[in-house]
Parts: structure tokens; sequence; C-alpha cells
């Protein structure tokens, strides 16, 4: 979903922030869904912290979103993106991030948090240092833009005036802060791009600055702030869902329901007792086991818990649904194009295949970021090039129209690319999918037969005596 700009509702912005941890912490893994699995799962607060932890242990969190997005981003990689630049750019091959990482490297960051985040924030930056410093190119997550930027029409067009970013700790007179940035266009001075560095003081509860000062390019005079947002849905500010946030919850659902059926197990594998009435703490029994003697106060109930293989089978079921449906999902972000095998090779087709709803997650993703990194070169050639009177001096148009940057479009050919096609059959293999849910998967990519079933499917292996025969179904609980 998208949001025309910002929505000033700190209700959408506050569920929008919930949703970027979701996000966050399932792309980062177990220990990380864990840390908060009391606000994931809903476990009682009653619980103790000990039997929590070893409860949470027991589960396993299946890394279908990370996985998802590595396929994603290794899927657009997987031929080197075609990048020419002029002469004067190509420093910026080799050395294009803050930190000094190639342009590949930047683009896959790109890359990934606009897939996964929704968004990525781009800012050229030119080091001082003289004609000879290269520019480079900041990457800032979505969290990282701290106020609403702000837009102005002016000459007719609809430009970004302000944005406001958070751009990590940095040191200053009386210690370590957390720097904001903030890049504006100064209408006292004819409408160039400064930047304000400031901080927040806790102790007065006010922005204290640290410099404010104009973004000199040279002779150029910047009058405009060469920062762009990308996005799956555009390069203009937009408050947008992260894409990954229903197959994050999905996994984290997975987890919960994991954490449950293994404890069930856990249970039925060691009897646990349990002793209820009028007894003090220290009358409690500390240990269990052959040789042990409980003595109980009058009126004390001592019980074992039962462990229901059932239910331990039909939460394994759940678990298997919702793989599949995460393992959906993930098809889904890559599916190219319509069912009708139609296709997008110019920045129009692409415009009217969005509107037609016919481009998946990763096709409008790659065709934004790709315009946003347009954008960024050129306007690198401009700080270069530019001129005192704001033109382009001798061989700056030429720099211009030697900017080729396009990246490789050729998993459009496919629905299912092979790096998820084995992500799928390696699932099957491990027991967490069966093989009629498999076919389900390559049935809704169009990679089966038409009218054709999976029982008719298998029947047809089998009478061929093929060797490509699916795996079994794994036991389930309790035969």
């Amino acid at each position: 979903m998208t949001a025309p700009m910002y929505d000033t509702d700190s209700r959408f912005t506050e569920h929008l922030k919930e949703q970027r941890r979701v996000v966050r912490d399932a792309l980062a893994g177990d220990l990380a869904v864990q840390a908060r699995g009391r606000d994931y799962l809903g476990i009682p607060s009653e619980l103790k912290a000990d039997d929590f932890f070893r409860y949470l242990r027991r589960g396993k969190f299946y890394p279908v979103p990370r996985n998802t997005l590595s396929t994603l981003v290794g899927t657009a990689m997987s031929k080197p993106p075609e990048i020419e630049l002029p002469a004067r750019l190509e420093p910026m091959r080799r050395t294009c991030g803050v930190e000094g990482a190639p342009m590949v490297n930047v683009l896959e960051e790109a890359l990934s948090e606009a897939l996964s985040m929704g968004q990525i924030g781009l800012l050229l930056l030119r080091p001082p240092g003289g004609a000879n410093t290269r520019c480079r190119i900041a990457t800032y997550a979505v969290e990282s833009i701290v106020e609403e930027p702000t837009m102005e029409w002016r000459d007719g067009v609809l430009v970004l005036t302000k944005v406001k970013l958070r751009d990590g700790q940095k040191q200053v007179d009386d210690g370590v802060r957390d720097i904001d940035l903030t890049l504006y266009l100064s209408d006292e001075d004819e409408g160039r791009c400064w930047i304000k560095r400031s901080y927040w003081d806790k102790d007065t509860q006010s922005e204290r600055f640290v410099s404010d000062q104009r973004y000199d390019v040279g002779a150029f005079p910047l009058k405009f702030i060469p920062f762009i947002f990308a996005s799956y849905d555009g390069v203009t500010p937009r408050l947008v869902s992260p894409p990954f946030y229903q197959i994050s919850r999905l996994a984290i659902q997975a987890f919960g329901t994991s954490c449950e059926k293994n404890n069930l197990l856990f249970v039925a594998g060691w009897p646990q007792y349990w002793v209820s009435g009028p007894i003090s703490d220290d009358q409690a029994p500390q240990s269990t086991g052959p040789g042990q003697i409980w003595v109980l106060p009058p009126d004390t109930t001592v019980g074992r818990e039962q462990a229901d293989a059932g239910a331990a089978r039909v939460m394994q079921e759940e678990i298997d649904v919702t793989v599949l449906q995460m393992l959906q999902m993930a098809s889904s972000f890559m599916s190219a194009g319509s069912k009708d095998g139609a296709s997008a090779s110019t920045n129009r087709d692409v415009a009217t295949m969005k509107l037609r709803g016919q481009l998946s997650l990763l096709h409008q993703t790659v065709a934004n970021v790709e315009e946003a990194f347009k954008r960024l070169l050129e306007w690198a050639v401009m700080f270069d090039y530019g001129t005192t009177m704001g033109g382009l001096a001798d061989g700056g148009q030429q720099a211009m129209d030697a900017i080729k940057f396009r990246i490789n479009r050729e998993w459009l050919d496919t629905g299912v690319q092979p790096a998820l096609l084995k992500t799928l059959l390696d699932t099957v293999a491990m027991g967490h999918l069966s093989p009629r849910a498999l076919y389900a998967v390559l049935e809704r990519s169009g990679l089966t037969l038409p009218g054709v079933d999976f029982d008719e499917d298998q029947s047809e292996v089998e009478s061929d005596n093929s060797l490509l025969r699916p795996p079994t179904d794994p036991p389930t609980i309790g035969e």
C-alpha cells in the first residue's frame, strides 16, 4: 500500500515502524525473533524467564524471508549490470560507497533494502579535497529518514526542498552523539543546497547545531538536493509498507507453532510433574527420579502433564501450510509479467504494466532502482562538468550521453527461477514441504502441463519409470 507523499497520521506511521521491526527481525533470524518472543508469541507474562527461554529454544525458525531476499537479489544480479561511464566517473565503478565499496555492492544493498523494506535513500556526496575528488553514493535505510521530506513546486516542477536523515554516531566536542543531517534549499542563498548537522540534546531537550554550510561542488551552483528515494513504487518520497511484512509474519507464526509443538513433544519424552495446593516455595519438590522422596503438606495434589500426539501432528500440518504460503508468496515476488507472457523492455512498458498490475515486486524494484542510479550518475556529471552559470562545460553533454546503466532482465523469461526452484526442492527433501505442495507452487507458476493435476502427473512418472521421482512424504508423528 502507498500514501501520497507522507501521511502525518501518527497511528499509520507507528504501524509502519512496527512492520519494519518485524521484517528486520525475521531477516536477522531466530535470535532476533527470540529476543522479542513475548511480543510476537503472546506468552503469559507469569511464565518464568528460564522456562520461557527453554520454550523458545525448542522452536525452529524457518529462514524463508532471508532465503527469499537472497534469491531475489541474486536473480537480479545473476549477471553483472551493464554499466558504461564517462572517463571522469570511471573511478566510481571501483570505489562508489562512502566506505569504498564498489558500485555493484552499493547496487546490491539498494536492491535488498527496496525489496524487503520497500524503500532506500541514496545521497550523492562530493567529499572535500579539491577538483580531483570523486563522487560517492551514501545509502540511508528507511528508518534513517527521521522527518517528513518537504516537496515544493518550483518552475513548474515538484522538487525536494528538505530532507532530514539520521547520519549515525559522530564525535562532537562534548562526546559521541547521534548526528542528524538536514539537506535543504536555502531561499536566502538563491535556492542553493545547504547541509546542516545537528543532534538532540537530551539534557536540555533541544536541538544543538554542529554546522550549517553550503553544499559546494566546485563551480556548479547546486540548486537541488542530490538525494533520491528508490522503492518498488517509484523514485519520489512516499510512505510504503515493507513488501516482506506478510512473509515475515508467516515466518514468526510458523516459529510460534514450532515452539508449541516441540514443547509438547518434549513433555512426551520428559514427563513434567505438577504440584498444586497449600505449598510454599521451600516445600516444593526440587528434583524428580528414582529414589526421590517428596514430603508434601495435606490437601496437596500431584499430577503429570500428558502429551497429545494428535495435537502435535495437527501443529506440524499447520507449519507445513504456513511454509507453503511463504513459498507461494516468494514465487509471486518473482513472477514476471502476466500469464499471457507479457514482458517489459522499456520504461513505457514498465509504466503500462504497472497500471495493469502485471509487474512483480522484483521487476518494479529493479526498474526503479535502475532509474535512481541513472539520475545519481547524471548528477555526478553535473558536479564534474558544471559551470558557474548552471550549464555544462565542454564535453559535459557527451559525458552525460555516455552513461549507460541497466540491470540484468533475463530472469523475466521464466516464472520460477533456478535458485528458488532449488530452495523448493531442498525444502521437500528436508521434509518441511510435501511433494503435493511443491506441485502446487509449480502449477501456480505455469511450469506444469495444463489440466494435469498432481495425481495424474505422478501416474505418468510411475508409468515412464522416470528417475526424477519426487521424495515420498515424510512420516507423521505417531506413525
